[in-house]
């Protein structure tokens, strides 16, 4: 397919006069069409667990990977923080974890619980 991005016009086989013709005009030919990466009705947006951990209720469990992505730290950093011996060694706040056959695992809430009393809500 060739394109061309003068004129904001995108040139497809069998269709580019008219294309050309309609952005000269001021229509558009996409009028109507949703924007890029929103869901369409009836689909469900994905929301990152940053955005979650504050608008879920606090009963729903996170697994450690999407307590690492909701405060936006490595794996490495969650074992860190849920050891109890390396808090102690270099006097950081312990992580509300628990382990389980899965791995690490907590709650919102309790996660939640933790990020206001450590790092303040705006922090996260």
């Amino acid at each position: 397919m060739a394109r061309s991005w003068q004129a904001g016009v995108v040139k497809r086989p069998g269709g580019g006069a008219a294309a050309e013709a309609a952005t000269r005009s001021g229509i558009s030919l996409y009028a109507g069409a949703p924007e890029p990466n929103t869901p369409t009705p009836g689909e469900r947006a994905v929301l990152p667990w940053s955005v979650l951990l504050w608008t879920v209720p606090t009963h729903v469990r996170m697994n450690g990977r999407q307590v690492c992505e909701a405060l936006s730290r490595s794996q490495a950093w969650l074992h860190h923080h849920s050891s109890p011996a390396y808090t102690a060694k270099h006097g950081l706040p312990l992580l509300p974890v628990r382990k389980g056959r899965g791995g690490l695992w907590t709650t919102v809430g309790e996660l939640r619980e933790w990020v206001e009393r450590h790092w303040g809500r705006a922090a996260a």
